[in-house]
Formats: structure tokens, C-alpha cells, sequence
């Protein structure tokens, strides 16, 4: 066994350190959010504030994708990196800065002039490590019309002081984010018309801003659509009562009342005799 004495000083308080997968890596954590990354010599390769918006200090953080990823979480913000090894090419550099002027998204990128070669390098920007499933106001109407590779799981919920109305909420990290508002058009038969969520349907609570790429784990309060209902009157139920009444009231009016007496044969008493022989 041979041990190196190598030593390191950080000059604030660490939180947490840990190694990457092949042991040249060493990822530590300061108390002001930021992460210091070294070799295993102890020179300091990348040392940089974690870019969260909270205020709480980094409660976790751990290497991904064979050492090429670094996720960090405050609270319930994350903060994912690319561990990009050795000096990046100018070509990277100008693409990754081309994608950032567009908005962090590559969907305006057939309007520049450019080769092919570098709006494919543009689009591959694109690809989230972590990406949140929820489409963006934009994509919405593609997203809700179309298939998709995965599975929705979602909640209807009515809208508070608004009769006959309901909002299609998706389940996103224990809450509900609203999609579609529905309004019932026949009280007998559910009929509704479906439209787009707009910002005045439901109010959101929520004070973390949201970009328009969809790429955020914004959640709405669940608060805003708590509706106390009695089971009995619910909509559906009201709905088959109310068929069931007109059902019959229309087969009583096409059926008259038979008041002579049709039976063929009645019994009054039956009785069994067991003979011997």
C-alpha cells in the first residue's frame, strides 16, 4: 500500500465530498453552494457557485451517466452540469453560446443561416438530463392531441366558483399541474366542451418563475381546487336519476295500467302424499 501526502485547504466549511466512479475525480461542496471539483492530486479543476435560485444549502448532490454528469439539489431546485474533460473546441464553445442566445432551446434554429452540420450541433444542446414532462404553452395543443411515448397520469378536479366546470390537472411531483378546462353543455348526458388552460381560468400560486421551454417542475397548489361535495349530488349521479326518471315516466306513458286479472292458474295449496306399498 502507498499513500501520497497530498493535502487540500478549502477556505469554507464542506458539506459533502464524494469520488466518481474511476477515483480521479474528487466533487466537494462548500456552505455558500459552491462545488469545487479536483484530481486526485489535489489541484483544483472547476470551482463555481451551483446556479439554483434558493437560499437553502445543497442537500445533496452525486456524479451520473459514467462520470459525465454532475446533478446538485437545493430543496427542491437541481442544478445538473456536464463534466466536459479536457479544453472544449471553439466550435463547442460558439454552439453552446448560439444556444443560449436562442433561449436555451433550438426550436427557431432552421431561421439561422447556417450549415447543416452546425444546426444539428445545436439541436443536440437540446437533450435534458433531467427534463420535466409538462408541455409548455406552445407545445400544449400538439401534446394533448397526438400520442406520446409515455403515460399521463392525471386528476379531474371542479373549478372553484364556476358551475359545471373542470380542470384536467397532470400528477407531477406529488401536485397537480392544470391543463384542460372543461365545461358540461348537457346536463344529461356528459357532453363538455374542452379549451386550452389560460392564466385566468386558474390563479397559480406558486412564486418560482416558470420558462417557457418546458422544462420546469413548476407545481400549482392543490388548495386552489378543494371543493367540499356530498356524494349523493354529484353530477353523475344527479345525471342518472334524472334518465331514470324520464325513462320511466316514457315507458308508464306507452304501457297503460292492466287491470283485469291474466293469471292462467293458481295455486293455493299443494300437498304431498307418501304412500307404502
Amino acid at each position: 500500500l502507498q499513500i501520497e501526502p497530498l493535502s487540500w485547504q478549502s477556505a469554507e466549511p464542506l458539506l459533502s465530498v464524494q469520488w466518481n466512479s474511476s477515483g480521479t475525480l474528487l466533487a466537494a461542496v462548500c456552505t455558500p453552494n459552491r462545488l469545487i471539483v479536483l484530481d486526485y492530486r489535489g489541484t483544483v479543476l472547476y470551482s463555481q457557485q451551483v446556479p439554483v435560485n434558493s437560499v437553502k444549502l445543497l442537500t445533496a448532490f452525486t456524479w451520473a451517466y459514467d462520470d459525465q454528469v454532475l446533478i446538485a439539489a437545493a430543496g427542491g431546485h437541481l442544478a445538473v452540469g456536464r463534466v466536459v474533460v479536457g479544453v472544449p473546441s471553439l466550435f463547442s464553445l460558439v454552439t453552446y453560446n448560439l444556444w443560449l442566445m436562442m433561449g436555451s432551446s433550438a426550436r427557431r434554429v432552421d431561421s439561422l443561416p447556417l450549415p447543416v452540420r452546425e444546426r444539428n450541433s445545436i439541436r443536440e444542446l437540446d437533450h435534458h438530463v433531467i427534463r420535466c414532462r409538462i408541455p409548455s404553452h406552445d407545445e400544449l395543443s400538439a401534446q394533448v392531441c397526438e400520442p406520446s411515448d409515455w403515460r399521463w397520469y392525471c386528476t379531474i378536479r371542479p373549478v372553484p366558483r364556476k358551475a359545471h366546470s373542470y380542470v384536467l390537472c397532470m400528477e407531477h411531483m406529488g401536485g397537480l399541474v392544470p391543463v384542460l378546462v372543461g365545461r358540461q353543455t348537457n346536463r344529461i348526458i356528459p357532453q363538455f366542451h374542452i379549451s386550452l388552460l389560460s392564466s385566468s381560468t386558474v390563479a397559480s400560486n406558486s412564486r418560482s418563475p416558470t420558462p417557457d421551454n418546458g422544462s420546469s417542475a413548476q407545481v400549482e397548489d392543490v388548495g386552489a381546487f378543494t371543493r367540499h361535495s356530498v356524494q349523493r349530488n354529484s353530477v353523475w349521479r344527479k345525471s342518472k336519476r334524472q334518465l331514470r326518471a324520464l325513462m320511466n315516466r316514457h315507458v308508464a306513458c306507452r304501457q297503460p295500467l292492466n287491470r283485469t286479472n291474466d293469471k292462467l292458474l293458481q295455486v293455493a295449496k299443494m300437498q304431498f302424499v307418501h304412500e307404502r306399498t
